[in-house]
């Protein structure tokens, strides 16, 4: 008597390894989303926590430069001209590199800190979106960041 497999049975192994694969391939891509969003997510608000606290180490107004489009580069720089734009002579103090497939979706903006920490006026909300997620920030006008999923 021969041992092995039958022509059956191998073709019912691959037919049970292609079903799970069809199952948990798509979650996979759509794990891997959101913790590459969570992660780029948490780099921004530590960003804009550093931004307060470089405002509050040179006494000066730091704004934070946020670019719509793909790949952005988020750049910090001391505006001691209080102009909320980056002008000649004013110093780029930091900048922040995301996920190059990550998206900012809203308009150019530019968050201003001054030296109180409290961001004066209404709340700046960045849209940003990764494949199909896709998170708001929203820094308030008393310089609260918070994460809110869309």
């Amino acid at each position: 008597m021969e041992k092995g497999l039958t022509l059956v049975e191998l073709l019912i192994v691959i037919a049970i390894i292609t079903i799970l694969s069809a199952v948990a391939i798509p979650n996979f891509v759509r794990y891997r989303e959101i913790y590459i969003t969570k992660g780029d997510m948490q780099k921004v608000v530590s960003f804009i926590n550093l931004a307060k606290s470089v405002s509050l180490k040179y006494n000066e107004q730091v704004c934070l430069s946020f670019p719509k489009g793909k790949n952005p580069s988020i750049s910090m720089f001391i505006d001691s001209d209080r102009s909320k734009t980056f002008t000649s002579g004013e110093k780029i103090e930091q900048t922040l590199k995301l996920n190059e497939e990550m998206e900012i979706t809203s308009d150019n903006l530019i968050v201003c800190i001054p030296p109180t920490g409290i961001v004066l006026g209404t709340n700046n909300t960045i849209v940003f979106r990764y494949g199909q997620q896709q998170r708001r920030v929203i820094v308030s006008g008393y310089g609260r960041v918070k994460v809110e999923r869309q």
